[in-house]
């Protein structure tokens, strides 16, 4: 017994860590969003606009939004790594709990078959 599981009110609760990892992945949509607009913002401001002595800072402007988008990538995939780890868990959590009710009930079989045979 790994976890010492012995009543369902011990298992962990998937249910709430999956919603707040959906809430979390919601809330990294800001990354999409503001690397979109920075990217814009270098198209905008493009290598004419932004040429001193025919050096431009437009592709590091580019290239920042699409960090700023990887970014957004990189944090979901922990929040997706964070609920299957919970589901692991829980699901080990679960067969202990199994198992710790069946030899329960094999140990209470052998007490009522020893009382039943000092009876008889």
């Amino acid at each position: 017994m790994a976890y010492g599981i012995t009543s369902e009110a011990q298992l962990i609760d998937v249910g709430t860590i999956t919603a707040g990892c959906n809430q979390y992945k919601q809330a990294l949509e800001d990354f999409e969003t503001n690397g979109n607009r920075v990217k814009e913002a270098g198209e905008v401001c493009n290598a004419k606009a932004l040429s001193i002595d025919s050096s431009t800072i437009q592709w590091t402007i580019n290239d920042l939004g699409e960090e700023i988008k990887n970014v957004k990538t990189s944090l979901s995939a922990a929040a997706d790594g964070v609920v299957a780890e919970a589901t692991r868990v829980y699901n080990e959590q679960v067969a202990e709990l199994n198992e710790y009710r069946r030899r329960l009930a094999e140990e209470q079989a052998r007490q009522q078959q020893a009382s039943q045979n000092r009876g008889s």
